[in-house]
């Protein structure tokens, strides 16, 4: 029993990253297509986006796991605290058992509770490194939202680097199991 108990006390947060927001309860719509899901988004919600970078396309991101209607989901918002490479945030969310959604799951948590982003980050939600997208000059490129204010009108969709890292200026957005207590 001991043991148990030393085990559970020896459990490290990782102080790289800070949980800030949480949904607790995020369902994937009936009418949810992940074949086509992009291109509906960007037809129903480009107007709403200050800038919106044309190259984030069905065609050019795959994902790692599909969203199927009807799923409930608990999301996190992780802030990163310091400059890390993506390998460290995989790692990390690996350690999280989060489900890796990559831009299907960002455009859907924006869909459902875009009041609930961050002001002032950029959130992005990873996927495994094979299912991004390479643009022309060979980078892995990852989608990120912008909230620019409290005004939920506001917000700019945008492409990082895989390579580059992150820092700071970025949250991760992570899909977990509702019954998932991580």
């Amino acid at each position: 029993m001991e043991e148990t108990m030393d085990k559970k006390m020896s459990v490290k947060v990782d102080p790289r990253f800070n949980l800030i927001k949480v949904i607790d309860n995020l369902v994937v719509p009936v009418e949810y297509n992940p074949d086509i899901c992009l291109a509906t988004f960007k037809k129903e919600h480009y107007s709403e986006f200050n800038s919106y970078h044309p190259d984030v396309t069905d065609e050019h991101f795959r994902t790692t796991r599909r969203l199927v209607p009807g799923e409930k989901f608990k999301v996190k918002f992780f802030q990163v605290m310091e400059g890390i490479i993506s390998e460290n945030c995989l790692a990390f969310l690996h350690s999280e058992n989060v489900i890796l959604t990559g831009v299907r799951g960002l455009f859907l948590a924006w869909q459902e509770a875009k009041d609930v982003f961050p002001v002032g980050k950029w959130s992005v939600s990873f996927d495994e490194r094979s299912a991004l997208w390479v643009d022309p000059n060979g980078s892995h490129r990852i989608a990120n939202i912008f909230r620019c204010s409290d005004d939920i009108s506001k917000f700019n969709l945008g492409l990082g680097r895989f390579e580059d890292g992150w820092n700071d200026s970025f949250c991760l957005l992570c899909f977990c199991e509702c019954g998932n207590s991580s």
